[in-house]
């Protein structure tokens, strides 16, 4: 098992490899799309005093990927690099795995502010996904951290009282830009506008055989 510090302008993150990847580390570039699973596991004891535990029996796992609804997204989860997502964090740990490589993070309270909303999100996502709530109703909230109210008890919590976590990162899939196709919230508005002409140059080509066909 390897552990390691990844540097931050601000605070450590933690790193401790549980399972050898294969391979190199892989380039991650603006676009390129990765695939993973994630667990997170929430202290049971204070960390600013005793630091995080070795034993598992000292957390709860609150979110889970592999889970479904209510307790995770229920599917690997898909990130495209320099697309802005809400959990920055995300995007370092991974850049520093191989694939097929399962490490642990212990990341601070201050890079985790985002993180509630993001769970809250990918569950509502997988929630709907299994018929058991209004397709079209997903919670934005606008108002000051203090004053959030979510459905779920773990996320309110974390608002309430931001602490350390630890997240298991399970790499499965590297695929650069080149390598598949993006979907439509990827394209920058020039490439949206772009795709449309190929799209209607296509269907006028199409149109055109069937007409002398």
């Amino acid at each position: 098992m390897l552990s390691q510090m990844l540097p931050s302008e601000r605070i450590k993150t933690f790193k401790k490899v549980l399972n050898a990847g294969r391979g190199k580390v892989p380039e991650f570039k603006a676009g390129t799309k990765v695939i993973f699973h994630y667990e997170t596991l929430k202290p049971l004891v204070n960390v600013s005093k005793e630091g995080f535990p070795d034993s598992r029996d000292n957390y709860k796992s609150i979110d889970s990927t592999r889970k479904p609804y209510p307790d995770g997204y229920g599917k690997p989860l898909e990130l495209v690099f320099g697309k802005k997502f809400q959990l920055p964090i995300f995007e370092r740990c991974l850049e520093t795995m191989l694939v097929d490589e399962v490490s642990q993070f212990d990341i601070a309270a201050c890079e985790l502010y985002s993180y509630p909303s993001v769970s809250q999100k990918l569950r509502d996502i997988s929630k709907d996904a299994m018929n058991l709530g209004n397709r079209n109703h997903h919670h934005a909230h606008c108002a000051a951290a203090k004053d959030f109210t979510m459905e779920y008890e773990d996320l309110n919590d974390l608002i309430k009282n931001p602490q350390p976590l630890r997240f298991i990162f399970h790499l499965l899939v590297v695929l650069q830009p080149e390598d598949y196709e993006p979907d439509s919230w990827q394209l920058e508005p020039n490439e949206k506008l772009a795709s449309v002409a190929k799209l209607k140059e296509s269907g006028n080509e199409y149109l055109q055989k069937a007409s002398f066909g």
